[in-house]
């Protein structure tokens, strides 16, 4: 069984962010002002700890937001029905977009 109290540690990748941000809104496509968001652990599968509260998840989560959207997530107050409002689901769009 996994341990309840394991975090993902924090890896950063420069060269993957601006993949990201080269990359249109996951959302509505915009392609003119890009961030990488770090979503939050949303995960259904309880096993699966992506981040801690208060910790930036490790940018091979981050995903294409568009700056609309992306202050519109953070304004949400729920990130998990957030992204459920917009049926998407921040890490398959990660690995999905990982080079």
């Amino acid at each position: 069984m996994p341990d309840p109290n394991f975090k993902e540690r924090r890896e950063y990748d420069a060269a993957y962010l601006a993949h990201v941000r080269r990359l249109p809104c996951c959302i509505c496509y915009d392609e003119t002002s890009v961030e990488a968001h770090h979503p939050r652990n949303v995960a259904d599968d309880p096993n699966i700890r992506y981040v801690g509260l208060s910790t930036k998840a490790s940018d091979r989560w981050a995903v294409p937001l568009c700056g609309r959207h992306h202050r519109e997530l953070h304004a949400f107050g729920s990130e998990r029905e957030f992204w459920a409002s917009y049926g998407l689901d921040p890490y398959a769009i990660a690995m999905r977009i990982a080079p």
